[in-house]
């Protein structure tokens, strides 16, 4: 069945490939059309919504209070071949970089992102992780050199930065997780980023990941890039607005040994997923200690007696029946960097990020069936994150059981540190990373070579026993079966701020922001060349055999060159090309034109100035330029005849008038005689006597 609001086209009818001009009028009065029928025709807010969701799911109750929330996104993967390299895909980007590089803040990846381990089959989404070396350039900002980099396995990393946004409400992910519940190593993960950091570019996440402070205090401003003490909006920012990217974990699976993780209450063991807050600033006093759950500390008072203090950590956060605080991970110190790293901080910059993480307990079967995990999240001040998953049920034929994970609320993150709930508008990220310090041994003797290579003999005591063969078998895919988003449009039916959908809202925009530092967006010189953060998304053109390789009639058909007239490539070989029809995208029109059918904070500054909305819309610049000359021309015309109109009378020696305009053509009056004599004059008319 085609798509709702998509009309199937007659199997005769082929959609004109050679574009026709439009005039200015036709262009505007078309477009004002298609826009006022488009929002009659569907929900707002609905332009996100995959058409094979089914309709029991386009709405749901929250589990904390009840209310009823209404579907705005949802991707079902049910189109197989579906491809998501730069420009592929309007909601998803699959990345084609490394990860971060192993300074002394990164996490020591192991893998390289590479788009082709991201694709569609059999109704899932499929993310793959396998063995293969990556090389490529890299420069040494210090010794002003190049060289070369590399990394022993691919996988795959899927993520909707500056395409699909939203604040606050419910995201549903189902999901079957990757590799051998009981072999470490990979580090699968779906969670949320604030759209001014894209994830792995560092240059976009330096200073502002994953700060949520919106209090001016001095001494924190240098770290915070965007501080509420800026009293300027620059880049369309709003000015006393302290900004950030901040990050919701939805999960990160972890796998391992059988057997209890110590300092866990209630006992957890491998498999388990983090269910984590990330937030910035830090507690910088009193810190617990990694690896053991908080508790007091001795030290020495003011006098030089000794002590015993409480070390400092969130009070009030709500533990599930099968959840524990996570004791081995409290925070990131984003400390003072290295001349030759890819970004620079100084000691006043170097800052605290503390992580609210709680371990949810898992089960083979997640590794194997499908079940769903699902958060809550309230934005802003007085808000709240909730987050569930659902577990086997003791009978193996029954459907999972809901349980509920984790909670914090905002006030006791603003009591700790000031900070507050995330409220950036935020993208979906989906992925399989491979770190050294996730999963692999932690206990390797000194005699061990650190080199996490599987086609290296040496390397074997550095990682777990078995993780090679997994690599090769093919089994460390991540499915998702679905993901899907819902939001409460009554503001009174939740805590928190609003709920928005965007990248760019008016309360906390980003495009400007995003357009006028477009470099810390980018890919690096000299193993990349990009000109743009992304490419713009193609309308057809990849190759095909028949119309079933461009999603069969309703989405596109498939065009011998020939047919394609002027846009055939002289000289070449034919081949066959996809042609969409209207509404889909994509090399092979397997996508949906998915897009905000709502006006972003950039879009209502530009709609304030409907002159220069229309200019920059409708008017290509040849035309701008053409129509500013003839006012030019039309106003120096103007502005001469008035002049030449204004010039005195002037007379030659016979008296006759001298010319000095075309356009005297008025009667004139000459006096004869005696000057003085006012009775004698002589008529004269047109151009002489």
């Amino acid at each position: 069945m085609p798509p709702a609001g998509h009309a199937v086209p007659s199997p005769l009818r082929r959609r004109t490939v050679v574009p026709r001009g439009k005039s200015f009028l036709s262009s505007v009065v078309t477009t004002a059309v298609a826009v006022a029928c488009a929002r009659s025709l569907r929900p707002a807010g609905a332009a996100w919504i995959d058409p094979d969701t089914p309709s029991e799911f386009h709405s749901t109750a929250s589990f904390v209070d009840g209310s009823k929330y209404r579907l705005v996104m949802s991707d079902e993967f049910n189109v197989d071949g579906r491809t998501f390299t730069d420009g592929d895909d309007p909601a998803w980007t699959a990345l084609d970089k490394h990860d971060d590089i192993m300074d002394n803040s990164g996490f020591g990846s192991l893998h390289y992102y590479n788009s082709s381990a991201v694709s569609t089959a059999g109704g899932y989404l499929n993310i793959a992780a396998r063995i293969g070396k990556t090389t490529w350039l890299s420069q040494d900002p210090v010794n002003k050199t190049i060289h070369e980099e590399s990394r022993n396995y691919v996988s795959g990393m899927l993520q909707g930065w500056n395409k699909f946004c939203f604040t606050g409400g419910i995201v549903e992910v189902e999901v079957v997780l990757p590799g051998n519940p009981h072999i470490g190593g990979l580090w699968p993960a779906v969670w949320l980023l604030g759209n001014l950091g894209r994830a792995t570019y560092m240059a976009s996440t330096n200073r502002v990941w994953p700060w949520s402070y919106n209090k001016c205090d001095r001494e924190k401003q240098p770290a915070q890039e965007l501080s509420a003490c800026n009293v300027d909006s620059h880049y369309g920012l709003h000015k006393n607005q302290g900004r950030g990217s901040t990050e919701i974990d939805i999960i990160e699976s972890m796998s391992g040994k059988v057997g209890e993780i110590p300092e866990t209450d209630p006992p957890i063991s491998n498999p388990y997923a983090d269910m984590t807050l990330q937030s910035a600033p830090g507690i910088t006093v009193r810190r617990p200690t990694e690896g053991h759950l908080p508790a007091r500390v001795e030290t020495t008072g003011e006098y030089g007696y000794p002590m015993s203090l409480p070390q400092n950590w969130y009070e009030g956060l709500i533990y599930g029946n099968e959840t524990s605080m996570n004791p081995y991970f409290y925070g990131t110190y984003l400390a003072p960097t290295k001349p030759e790293e890819p970004v620079q901080r100084s000691k006043k910059q170097a800052y605290q990020a503390d992580a609210l993480a709680a371990m949810f307990q898992l089960f083979p079967q997640h590794f194997r069936k499908t079940h769903k995990f699902r958060l809550e999240w309230q934005p802003g001040r007085d808000g709240r994150i909730d987050w569930y998953g659902q577990v086997p049920s003791k009978d193996d034929a029954a459907p999972p059981e809901w349980i509920h994970g984790y909670t914090i609320h905002d006030e006791f993150v603003r009591n700790q540190t000031g900070a507050q709930i995330p409220a950036e508008p935020s993208y979906l990220i989906m992925n399989i990373a491979l770190s050294s310090n996730w999963g692999f041994p932690y206990d390797i003797k000194p005699t061990c070579k650190r080199c996490y290579d599987c086609d290296n003999p040496r390397c074997a005591c550095a990682l777990q026993p078995g993780f090679c063969d997994m690599m090769r078998s093919g089994n460390a895919d991540m499915l998702i079966d679905s993901v899907r988003v819902y939001q409460n449009d009554d503001d009174s039916a939740h805590v928190g701020e609003p709920h928005t959908l965007g990248c760019d809202p008016p309360n906390y925009p980003t495009r400007e922001f995003i357009a006028g530092h477009s470099y810390r967006y980018m890919r690096r010189w000299p193993g990349y060349d990009d000109r743009k953060p992304m490419k713009k998304i193609v309308v057809g053109g990849g190759s095909c055999e028949d119309d079933a390789d461009c999603g069969t009639l309703h989405r596109g058909q498939c065009v011998p060159d020939a047919y394609r007239g002027l846009f055939a490539a002289r000289g070449s070989k034919s081949r066959n090309t996809c042609v969409c029809e209207d509404g889909f995208v994509g090399p092979r029109c397997l996508t949906i034109s998915y897009k905000d059918d709502a006006p972003g904070a950039y879009e209502i500054k530009q709609e304030q100035n409907s002159l220069a909305t229309v200019a920059e819309v409708y008017l290509p610049m040849p035309l701008l330029l053409s129509f500013l000359c003839i006012v030019i021309m039309f106003t120096a015309s103007m502005a001469w005849q008035i002049y030449c109109r204004k010039m005195p009378i002037k007379y030659n020696k016979d008296g006759d008038i001298i010319p000095m305009s075309p356009f005297l053509k008025r009667p004139q009056f000459r006096p004869t005689g005696d000057e003085n004599d006012d009775e004698r004059v002589t008529l004269i008319t047109g151009r002489s006597v």
